[in-house]
């Protein structure tokens, strides 16, 4: 039986088929436990895991001084392909931001771009659509957006099986306002109306564009991020 001590801390592993927890007491004991995962709701299969070492286990909740997960079901999406169907919104002639990796990444080859074997981007080039409007490092406009412009190719995403778009304009963490906008106009009903919710997140730098599209990717309709 679990000892209940004051200080238990659990870690979480959620897999695609099975969810494990640790429970580490304050003495230093460690149980363990496993549960099949709930795909539907992850939460389900996490519950149904601490239910059973309350249960079973003799741990009571206010023994508890601390639960961390983390999953693989983000990873597993990402090899398998099964991420939702992403679209992309990028500045007008910065398509090459996306396509490009990091500077900052450490990998084989890294001064050799053609010969590095590139994995297969998250959403292609024919689901990407080019935002006429640009914002310099300053924050400052050099480029309005053009609504009438941006509202024509913004067609593109209806009828297309569309469950998530990604919006990711050049320094748009500096000055928000062309994001916001663009956020608006994508949620109107004539152009994406699966939209339920908003997901706004302000990227830190361009090179985000990536992690951008693969939190949209993971994460799936009706979401929508503005990063």
């Amino acid at each position: 039986m679990m000892r209940d001590a004051a200080g238990t801390r659990i870690g979480i592993d959620i897999g695609g088929t099975f969810t494990d927890l640790v429970f580490l007491a304050a003495d230093g004991g460690v149980r363990r436990a496993k549960v099949l995962s709930t795909p539907d709701d992850y939460s389900q299969g996490i519950a149904a895991g601490l239910a059973g070492a309350m249960d079973g286990g003799g741990l009571a909740p206010a023994a508890i001084a601390q639960i961390i997960h983390g999953t693989t079901v983000a990873t597993n999406a990402l090899l398998e392909r099964k991420g939702a169907k992403t679209w992309l919104l990028i500045t007008e002639g910065f398509t090459g931001v996306y396509e490009t990796p990091e500077l900052g990444e450490t990998r084989s080859a890294t001064y050799d771009y053609l010969s590095y074997p590139k994995p297969p981007m998250l959403v292609r080039q024919r689901e990407t659509i080019q935002i006429p409007e640009r914002i310099d490092f300053r924050g400052q406009v050099l480029k309005a957006l053009d609504e009438a412009e941006t509202r024509r190719r913004l067609q593109r995403l209806k009828g297309g099986g569309v469950e998530s778009v990604a919006v990711c304009l050049l320094f748009s963490f500096m000055n928000t306002a062309h994001e916001e906008r663009l956020r608006e106009l994508v949620r109107r009903p004539i152009i994406f109306d699966a939209m339920q919710t908003v997901d706004f997140r302000a990227a830190r730098k361009v090179g985000f564009t990536y992690e951008g599209v693969g939190r949209r990717f993971f994460d799936g309709p009706p979401l929508f991020a503005v990063e």
